[in-house]
């Protein structure tokens, strides 16, 4: 994975670092030092509440605007095979969230808009005669895949650029400083 330009304006928590801050923005925090009380019946509230922030953190990186999230090119993560047909299928790596785009090798241009597999766009791309071409490509959206189309035949093509929205592991939570609204807003 290889880092945009715009990741080096992001915060990077763990997933302790983004529990404290998470309490200290909600006000969570024991303000109280001088006692202590422990329970064994009780649920632990950590584990809930990074849960929570987990479930938050995921939200943003399919819904919030992409200039505040981490975008990575992903390119030499992804599995490309050619169809006989001329089609394709990239099989994309497990930290990608949200393609924004893609460009093979063998293509005059990159993709940028991706059709849903139930769409119009995607449903002409199943006949050979209203297929897409490697001048004007279409890419339609699969479960952790792509399906390409169309690559020039008798072109060796592999994926030369894949700009995707990403969460790097589960431990780490990267992102604007300004997502911390968003982060309070889908909070309730």
């Amino acid at each position: 994975m290889l880092k945009s330009e715009q990741n080096g304006r992001m915060l990077v928590y763990t997933s302790k670092e983004m529990l404290n801050e998470w309490k200290l923005r909600t006000q969570m925090v024991n303000y109280h030092r001088d006692c202590i009380v422990e329970r064994e019946d009780g649920i632990d509230l950590d584990a809930v509440l990074l849960k929570k922030l987990n479930d938050i953190y995921e939200r943003l990186l399919v819904e919030a605007p992409v200039e505040f999230l981490p975008v990575y090119d992903v390119a030499e993560d992804c599995v490309l095979s050619v169809n006989a047909d001329s089609s394709a299928k990239v099989v994309l790596s497990e930290a990608c969230v949200r393609v924004l785009e893609l460009k093979l090798t063998s293509w005059e241009r990159s993709v940028t808009e991706f059709a849903k597999a139930d769409s119009r766009l995607a449903k002409l791309q199943e006949s050979e005669w209203t297929r897409a071409g490697a001048l004007h490509p279409v890419c339609v959206e699969g479960h952790r895949c792509l399906h390409v189309y169309s690559v020039k035949e008798g072109v060796t093509t592999k994926v030369e650029r894949l700009l995707a929205v990403c969460r790097r592991d589960m431990d780490t939570f990267e992102f604007a400083p300004v997502l911390w609204d968003y982060f309070m807003k889908f909070a309730d």
